[in-house]
């Protein structure tokens, strides 16, 4: 597993220098659920400990309201728990 986010992390890290305005950040949380957020809508996925992310339940939350609230909240726990990631290759 651990191997699998370094694969991930490095190859995330390697495109994302071409986007001057994409900063990618690693934290070493609970992999609880997973956010996507924008100002508009968010997506929050909830992870179960019995099976893989994809057949996790995903909700839609738009802006605003309380679960896009909620979702905003997940994110910025892990953004203040983050730091710079850097490729290890």
């Amino acid at each position: 597993m651990a191997g699998s986010i370094r694969a991930n992390t490095d190859y995330i890290a390697q495109v994302a220098r071409a986007q001057p305005h994409v900063e990618l950040r690693t934290f070493n949380l609970p992999n609880a659920c997973r956010v996507i957020a924008t100002d508009r809508a968010a997506y929050l996925t909830f992870y179960s400990s019995s099976s893989h992310g994809r057949n996790s339940p995903c909700l839609y939350a738009r802006a605003p309201g309380l679960l896009y609230s909620i979702a905003l909240q997940q994110f910025d726990v892990a953004w203040t728990n983050s730091s710079s990631a850097r490729p290890t290759s």
